[in-house]
């Protein structure tokens, strides 16, 4: 009467009902069982309508990049399970600890650019922890959200990258201006390279990190994520993923429309750290 949450051990949950008293169940009350029956599968189904799109308030993920996640909280564990039975995807967002203004969402707890995540693979634990495998597939922007039996759910939109030929107009753009007298002006050396420029110098530091036997660079770091790739539309999320930087500040690749863009923020983290202006 009360449907209070049972802690059924994983080990018994797959057994059947007793055919005993479920007989008798359906012969004595068979109104209030198929009510019973309905609400449960409408619970199943979780959001429907508007905000349809299960949330994970999390972490960063990012396009491309493996996210591993270790769930115990019922309310994650039922999220997943819905997921597992839809789409098989669900959207990840990054904590927001200091309530920073998130557009219209307003100074929500969690920043309202996110990564939807594909789940490769679960593992249920005996404690009814479940591992999770993931990959990143698009990024999105969160429109408006609520709460679904105690996550967030929400309505999303999706954040594409300009076209070809936008991203070629804006690098013969930025290349063609002219040269400042300053060499030290960080910003200004990036802003003109060129594209391919870009991926190398970033690379390059990849390479002089790898032979000095970086610990951000360890092996075991490299089976997760891969070797650097040589994909410029890759490479800055593969950074980003392995770099030990601060959250806030990879955060911003999510909002980036160009390749271009996001080379140049990876090239900015690499002259800073060299310069050791790092903040």
């Amino acid at each position: 009467m009360c449907r209070r949450v049972l802690a059924l051990p994983p080990s018994i949950a797959s057994h059947p009902s007793n055919k005993t008293l479920a007989t008798l169940l359906d012969a004595l009350c068979p109104e209030a069982v198929s009510a019973r029956r309905d609400a449960v599968h409408a619970e199943e189904l979780g959001a429907q309508g508007e905000l349809s799109t299960p949330l994970f308030v999390c972490t960063l993920g990012f396009p491309q990049q493996p996210t591993f996640l270790r769930i115990f909280e019922p309310r994650y564990r039922l999220m997943l399970r819905r997921a597992m039975e839809s789409t098989g995807e669900f959207g990840m967002l990054m904590y927001n600890r200091y309530h920073e203004p998130q557009g219209e969402l307003g100074p929500v707890h969690f920043y309202g650019i996110g990564t939807m995540l594909r789940i490769i693979r679960s593992q249920n634990l005996p404690d009814g922890t479940s591992l999770i495998e993931t990959v990143g597939t698009d990024r999105f922007l969160v429109t408006a959200h609520g709460v679904l039996d105690g996550y967030v759910v929400g309505s999303t939109e999706p954040i594409h990258d300009v076209t070809l030929a936008e991203e070629e107009r804006i690098e013969a753009e930025e290349t063609a201006r002219p040269h400042l007298a300053d060499p030290t002006d960080i910003n200004s050396q990036i802003e003109r390279m060129p594209t391919v420029e870009l991926l190398w110098l970033c690379q390059e530091f990849v390479r002089r990190m790898q032979a000095r036997s970086a610990n951000w660079l360890q092996q075991r770091v490299l089976d997760i994520h891969g070797q650097p790739p040589n994909d410029a539309s890759v490479f800055p999320y593969w950074f980003a993923s392995v770099l030990p930087i601060s959250e806030e500040e990879k955060y911003k690749l999510l909002d980036t429309r160009t390749v271009r863009a996001r080379l140049k923020m990876t090239a900015t983290w690499i002259r800073r750290i060299e310069s050791q202006r790092w903040v």
